[in-house]
């Protein structure tokens, strides 16, 4: 299968899962080797693949241990630019409750993984921004986020629809 991602007038339109696992206060962020910023885990949904299909196939790849996935928390469109290419990307953010020790975790991926409390998020460059402040206040039901980061063209910087 095909990951929903595509070239359209020059902005690239992905179609992701994301997840927030919890430990307790203890949140679940990775990064690529070569840079200095974190998102969740998570990936593209591929064509024919229900958003909690693409989660699970993602954190098999990525991660192995004990975890639960609950339900969606919160979707988002991200309006942003890196490497010099424009994205507008929408989300699925699904909870997801670890059930082992933390220092259980396996990563079989080449991300790397690290444990975060919830309060300590904002010493991280964590992408998209606003996640910082979402896991912080967790709103309670679903929310929606409609994001641009400031180098994108358009109105507002975020603005929450719960």
């Amino acid at each position: 299968m095909t990951d929903i991602t595509f070239d359209l007038d020059g902005t690239i339109v992905n179609l992701r899962a994301g997840a927030f696992i919890f430990c307790g206060d203890l949140v679940l962020l990775c990064r690529l080797p070569e840079e200095q910023w974190w998102f969740v885990p998570g990936g593209r949904i591929r064509c024919g693949e229900t958003s909690l299909e693409a989660l699970r196939r993602e954190l098999s790849e990525e991660v192995a241990g004990d975890y639960r996935i609950l339900q969606p928390l919160l979707t988002s469109e991200n309006f942003f630019s890196l490497a010099g290419r424009s994205y507008h990307e929408h989300c699925i953010y699904y909870a997801v409750r670890w059930d082992s020790d933390p220092s259980l975790l396996i990563v079989r991926s080449r991300e790397v993984f690290e444990w975060v409390r919830r309060g300590d998020l904002s010493d991280y460059v964590l992408k998209p921004a606003f996640i910082v402040e979402y896991l912080r206040s967790m709103p309670g039901g679903l929310s929606h986020v409609v994001h641009r980061d400031p180098a994108t063209v358009g109105p507002g910087n975020c603005e929450v629809l719960t």
